[in-house]
């Protein structure tokens, strides 16, 4: 034995416990079975029968007495053969074998159950695959076998008893499935730890503006991660299932599967997400803006182009999706959901969202460089006059839909509503939803054209094989069936017996069991003859068998088949036709001739058996099903199938028109798409042409899922804003609830609506199949009376059932009172071992034991779902004569369809609904808010200085009440206006009274003071008296000088003019005070000032010269012992605008602290004492406040906190 591997281990370890699990759970079922078995006294089928997920078997004395699985029943002799436990292989596949024998009054039980280890099927088709089971092999071995082999691992079952052995598959497949969970544990929180720790980071770097670091490590951390799962195909190595499994979307190497598809493109929203969030913030995105127009233009230029290539790299992802995944995104073929079907919605969703962010960070850019509407204008449309041409050049073919995303463009330039992505009004609802609007518009395009294009192709492959000079599989029928007639002892014995019904007994012979259910889609004439060639028929006129062999054994007709041959010569009553002839042998020379001749029949079955035992090639599309076509020879028509009339509707001459063969033609309500053949052959396939309801289904349903999702977004956005209350306009406010107050009852109704009809669908097509189901079973009941009565042959009666089944175009069975199938109107299920000839178990427990008149059920072959009628068919002494069965194997695509058209119509109204409602609301909105914004525009404008005017309102509503409530605040605000400007008046003078009196104090007492000690020096005689009285006057005068300044300072406050009230930009305003100082080398100045537009409202001239007077007063607070270093920052905080100017001078001393904000207050020499209280005013005037921090001998930092402007202001200071 060879060593063994860790991944080898893993793998056996796993199979063998999964295979102790099933055991456990199937014994646990037999101790079940068996105390009910023991515990009831008639021992029927029902008493003993219960559900099970393993097929098991109760034999009474050798006979089968109760069975879980009715579509395959092994012989007693298949299992008793086997102790217990052991493998057993059977037609079907392999079983682990448990076995138990109850003996009870003198009757021996043999109770046996299988699990299920392979499944085997004769052929391989769309339905039925065989394999091991995925429940207990992860990934299929390369080799099971009962005894050990060299490389092979044993599995045990109850007692350590060997079951089988097992070579594991190649390690390449299944290593990473089996990599230990400590390991797997480890691995995925180191991913998350580094993760977490890159992630903070990239916070850190946002913190320090080190923006484009950040960005290249976030996407280098995200990158690395997906190539490691890429390489070590993770998570595809660890999961089991469809989405990561490449078998289902095999695109390329970076995204061998959809759920890669995926992940892939959640790693480029995550980095477009993280670019819009900081790219306005960068130093790039600065000097972008600041570039001259030529630069400006050229970038412009390639802006639009980018946009071009977004569009056109979404809509190829769109296509490469619809082209190599398995499902369709079209609602109106198929409402039905599996995880495919999810995520490629997801991937959907994550495409268009990346679309829209791509566009919207070019498109915003683009606003910000081309402000002037008629130049961006025009170099947008300059750069999409290029992008076509380029398009052009490079081969792409030009789609309509590309119009789209010019209009879209267009329109977010025009209304610059790219702008409302940040933040939370009504216009980013609009601004999502316009996206969502587009997205799904161009994927509706896209499902639409890939629809067309499906259809072109199978009509092309329909008529192709309808025109194929042969047919392989059908030569290959026929030769199997010449085989096994001519070795069916039956059919020998009607031959040497020679009855009176031997022609009658020979045909039912042949088609009940040697016709392959493939060959249902040939009219096969059966006719047979003796040793001498003769006719059975007794009809006249009916050749010979050397008739038969002169006219279609020729080297001309023959195929790779002895006895096979083909006539491809069409005909009124055929398309074509083969011929097999048989020759039934005896001991010495042949007992008769049997000769097919299957032609072509023009409807083609429909039923779903024969696809179940056919290869995938052989089997056409569910949507031929429902076409209509035409052969035409030389421009004649020779024959047409289907419901469209092509004799009155379709005229010869457009077999002339290359269109009608690529790509095809719309005619008179159909879509017809032609083929030629050999021979001047064509032939014309037809179905009805789509609908826009379709379209607009798609439309809708797409557009329905964007638009949940960008609520989702809305929302989230909402809460990670930390908005409680939500601080949103009251026009948001009204639109954003009417909305909901809309929307969300809506998509209740809906809900329920579909759920309801979708139960009435259920319910009415199950009375239908029942209430078929029991027209079948009156007639047949008529038959069985008199088959009882020896009036009707078995033969006959079967003929009879298959009859009503080929007219029905259905499936029809029938049951003996024992669960035993009597009659197949199509045995060759039964023949061939798909099913069983038993009743389901659950049909007999409800009809047989229980006496229940009806049941459906539903069943299953493979993985082809359907549902199947049970009817008991009682005599008239209501005595059970047997059951009758009709699988309907077109049910779930049937209900499907209808509800998928109920489905079609409701997501078109709804979506209708919806567009209209959200024009009504944004109308309704503006209608109710029209007297709020006049009355804000007339509050805004209300002031002291100025007469204001009372609004006029005739209605009496809230409005008219809050209006004339408004009226009397002016009058009220008239009156005391007049008493507040004598009280202002009379408070000014005094503390102007005050502060000049204590002004002047202060140089008087000086001036006193050297006055008297004038007069002392003078009255001294002192020599040097001259000298002194020249200083004292000196000193005289200059605080004379003083005090003159100080009245001019009085003076020039009453002449400052008042604060003008506009939204100005503040962001220029501080970079061009702070630009009067950049130059300077003397000093050091920091600017940190986040990028804008920010919009305030106040004076801009005299913010301006505040600002300037600000960082003036910060140079001059340094001592000339240091370099002057000042700091200007702006960011916003909440609502407001908060400016930092800080400086490194000698800080202000506690003493003066509470005086650096009155007039005339300085402690400069020299200074006015005027900057710092006029700053004071115009902030306030703003609506702000301004406070400082000071520490001595490190520096003074003063703060501005300003309100942001209304978002309505400032968004018409924005229009240009």
């Amino acid at each position: 034995m060879e060593k063994t591997t860790p991944t080898e281990e893993a793998y056996v370890q796993l199979v063998q416990e999964r295979v102790g699990d099933k055991v456990q759970e199937a014994q646990a079922t037999m101790r079940q079975v068996a105390e009910r078995l023991q515990s009831t006294s008639d021992a029927s089928f029902g008493s003993v029968y219960r559900e099970s997920s393993f097929p098991y078997y109760i034999f009474r004395n050798g006979r089968l007495l109760v069975w879980s699985e009715h579509r395959f029943v092994p012989d007693y002799a298949q299992l008793a053969a086997y102790p217990t436990p052991h493998l057993v292989d059977l037609p079907q596949g392999q079983f682990i074998l448990l076995r138990e024998v109850i003996s009870r009054q003198a009757q021996r039980y043999d109770f046996f159950l299988l699990i299920p280890i392979s499944r085997h099927h004769k052929s391989e088709t769309t339905y039925l695959r065989s394999g091991y089971d995925p429940a207990i092999f992860p990934t299929a071995p390369q080799s099971l076998s009962r005894e050990a082999v060299p490389g092979t691992y044993v599995i045990a079952g109850p007692a350590n008893k060997p079951l089988f052995w097992i070579a594991p598959p190649e390690p390449s497949l299944y290593r990473s499935q089996f990599v230990p969970f400590r390991t797997l544990l480890f691995m995925a929180l180191s991913a998350v730890l580094f993760g977490i720790y890159v992630w903070l980071w990239v916070k850190r770097l946002k913190s320090r503006h080190r923006y484009g670091l950040g960005f290249v490590l976030l996407a280098t951390y995200l990158l690395l991660l997906r190539v490691l799962m890429l390489r070590f195909s993770i998570p595809f190595g660890l999961l089991d299932g469809t989405i990561f499994n490449p078998a289902y979307y095999p695109a390329s190497g970076l995204s061998p599967s959809l759920g890669d598809l995926l992940l892939n493109a959640l790693v480029c929203m995550l980095l477009l997400l993280f670019v819009a969030g900081t790219y306005f913030r960068t130093v790039t995105y600065q000097w972008l803006i600041r570039q001259p127009d030529v630069p400006k233009a050229g970038l412009s230029f390639l802006l639009i182009l980018g946009s071009y290539g977004a569009f056109f790299g979404y809509y190829q992802a769109l296509i490469d999706i619809y082209e190599k995944s398995p499902f369709s995104l079209d609602i109106s073929l198929s409402i039905t959901f599996n995880a495919l079907k999810i995520t490629g919605l997801v991937v959907f969703v994550v495409l268009s969202s990346l679309y829209f962010l791509l566009t919207h960070l070019l498109l915003i850019l683009y606003i910000r460089l081309n402000k002037r509407l008629g130049r961006g204008l025009l170099i947008l449309l300059v750069a999409t006059l290029v992008a076509w041409v380029v398009a052009y050049a490079l081969g792409r073919r030009l789609e309509w839909v590309f119009g789209l995303h010019t209009l879209y463009v267009f329109v977010l330039y025009g209304t610059r509503l790219a702008r409302a992505f940040y933040g939370f009004r009504y216009a980013t609802t609009l601004y999502y939803f316009l996206g969502a609007f587009v997205c799904a518009f161009v994927t509706t395009c896209v499902v639409h054209q890939q629809e067309v294009w499906k259809d072109r192709q199978q009509k092309k492959e329909f008529g192709q094989k309808m025109l194929r000079e042969d047919d392989p599989f059908t030569e290959f029928s026929l030769k199997n069936a010449q085989a096994s007639i001519a070795a069916d002892a039956d059919i020998q014995a009607v031959f040497a017996q020679n009855p009176s019904l031997s022609r009658e007994l020979i045909q039912q012979q042949v088609r009940s069991v040697h016709l392959d259910r493939y060959l249902d889609r040939y009219q096969v004439e059966i006719t047979s003859f003796d040793a001498q060639g003769r006719p059975l028929d007794n009809r006249p006129g009916v050749p010979d068998y050397s008739f038969y062999r002169q006219l279609y054994t020729t080297p001309d007709y023959a195929t790779g088949y002895p006895g096979v041959f083909f006539i491809n010569q069409a005909r009124e009553e055929a398309w074509k036709t083969y011929v097999c002839f048989v020759e039934v042998p005896g001991s010495s020379a042949p007992l008769g001739y049997v000769v097919l001749e299957c032609k072509q029949a023009h409807e083609l079955p429909k039923s779903t058996y024969p696809e179940l035992l056919l290869d995938n090639q052989f089997v056409q599309a569910p949507e031929t099903r429902e076409y209509s076509y035409a052969l035409y020879e030389s421009g004649s028509r020779l024959y047409s199938s289907g419901a469209y009339n092509y004799e009155r509707k379709f005229p010869t001459r457009l077999l002339e028109d290359s269109t009608l063969y690529q790509p095809g033609i719309s005619w008179d309500g159909y879509r017809h798409v032609g083929e030629r053949g050999l021979n001047q052959r064509r032939i014309v396939v037809s179905s009805q042409a789509w609908t826009w309801k379709g379209v607009l289904a798609n439309f809708s349903f797409l557009y329905l899922i964007l638009v949940v999702v960008a609520g989702l977004v809305l929302a989230g956005h909402a809460v990670y804003q930390g908005l409680s209350p939500m601080k949103l306009t009251y026009s948001t406010k009204i639109q954003v609830l009417l909305n909901a107050a809309f929307m969300i009852p809506l998509f209740i109704v809906l809900f329920f609506v579909l759920r309801v009809i979708n139960s009435h669908y259920e319910e009415n097509q199950s009375q239908n199949y029942l209430s078929n189901t029991h027209n079948f079973s009156a007639t047949i009941l008529n038959y069985l009376t008199d088959f009882e009565g020896g009036k009707m042959s078995k033969d006959y009666l079967r003929q009879e059932i298959q009859r009503m089944a080929q007219d029905a175009d259905l499936d029809i069975n029938l049951y003996d009172t024992q669960g035993r199938l009597f009659i197949a109107s199509k045995p060759w299920m039964y023949q061939s071992g798909v099913l069983s000839p038993y009743l389901n178990p659950e049909a007999y427990r409800r009809i047989i034991e229980e006496q229940d008149r009806e049941v459906l059920l539903p069943e299953s072959l493979g993985t082809q779902t359907y549902s199947t009628t049970y009817v008991g068919i009682k005599a008239g002494n209501q005595s059970l004569l047997g059951v009758v069965s009709v699988p309907y194997f077109d049910s779930k695509p049937d209900l499907d369809r209808q509800i998928s058209d109920i489905v079609a119509s409701v997501l078109v109204i709804f979506t209708a609904m919806l567009l209209v409602f959200l024009a009504v609301s944004y109308v309704a909105s503006n209608l109710l808010l029209t007297p709020l914004r006049v009355l804000a525009s007339k509050l805004s404008g209300t002031n002291l200085n100025q007469l204001n005017k009372p609004l006029e309102w005739r209605s009496r509503d809230e409005i008219g009440t809050l209006i004339r409530q408004y009226n009397q605040m002016l009058v009220n605000l008239q009156n005391n206006k007049q008493a507040l400007s004598a009280s202002e008046k009379q408070a000014a003078w005094r503390e102007m009274a005050k502060q000049v009196a204590h002004e002047i104090k202060n140089p008087l007492t000086p001036m006193k003071l050297t006055l008297q000690q004038l007069q002392r020096t003078v009255r001294r005689d002192d020599p040097q008296a001259l000298e002194k009285v020249s200083k004292a006057m000196e000193s005289i005068i200059e605080q004379i000088d003083n005090i003159g300044q100080i009245a001019q300072s009085f003076s020039d406050i009453a002449k400052m003019p008042l604060p003008q009230k506009e939204v100005f930009e503040v962001t220029s305003v501080l970079e061009k005070a702070s630009d009067l100082y950049a130059s300077d080398s003397k000093i050091t100045l920091e600017r940190q000032i986040q990028p804008g537009p920010i919009y305030i409202l106040g004076d801009r001239h005299q913010f301006g010269a505040s600002i300037t007077n600000l960082i003036l007063n910060a140079i001059q607070s340094v001592p000339d012992s240091r370099r002057a270093t000042v700091s200007l920052r702006l960011h916003i905080h909440d609502d407001d605008v908060l400016i930092e100017i800080s400086d490194n001078g000698s800080g202000i001393p506690p003493n003066i602290r509470s005086r650096v904000f009155l007039p005339n207050f300085t402690t400069r020499e020299g200074g006015s004492g005027l900057g710092l209280a006029m700053a004071k005013r115009i902030i306030e005037h703003a609506g702000g406040s301004i406070w400082f921090e000071t520490e001595e001998g490190v520096g003074t930092t003063f703060h501005l906190s300003i309100p942001i402007a209304d978002e309505e202001i400032s968004d018409e200071a924005q229009s240009f």
